[in-house]
């Protein structure tokens, strides 16, 4: 790894921040490396732990993080040109972004790994 090489986990506590919640259905051909801008509506949604504190990095689903105005701001010169923030929901009157990342590269090390296909779709890990 080279000095300019940044690796970000992201990581939101569920259990005692306020989470975002919509039906696991609507993934389903969403946030999968393709733009959304064009046709973007956001998704009927439940809030979870409305009493609890709010982060810059919102729970809602793996494949689409949720991020404040706040992080947005700090995120877009890095990431930008790799994804589209869509606005999501305001939540005490701030606003929210889904991430769609729109370039993705395959460097997974298929002989160095164990993977789990999806039963339905051998390519799906």
């Amino acid at each position: 790894m080279n000095s300019s090489t940044i690796i970000w986990k992201l990581g939101a506590d569920c259990n005692n921040d306020l989470n975002i919640r919509t039906a696991i259905d609507y993934f389903n051909g969403s946030f999968n490396s393709k733009s959304l801008l064009d046709k973007w509506e956001s998704p009927p949604i439940r809030v979870q732990g409305k009493s609890k504190r709010i982060r810059d990095f919102v729970s809602w689903m793996n494949s689409a993080p949720v991020v404040s105005e706040k992080a947005k701001k700090a995120l877009d010169s890095l990431i930008g040109k790799h994804c589209e923030f869509l606005p999501l929901i305001k939540l005490r009157g701030k606003q929210f972004y889904a991430i769609n990342v729109l370039t993705t590269l395959d460097c997974l090390d298929h002989a160095a790994s164990q993977i789990l296909y999806a039963k339905d779709d051998p390519k799906h890990v």
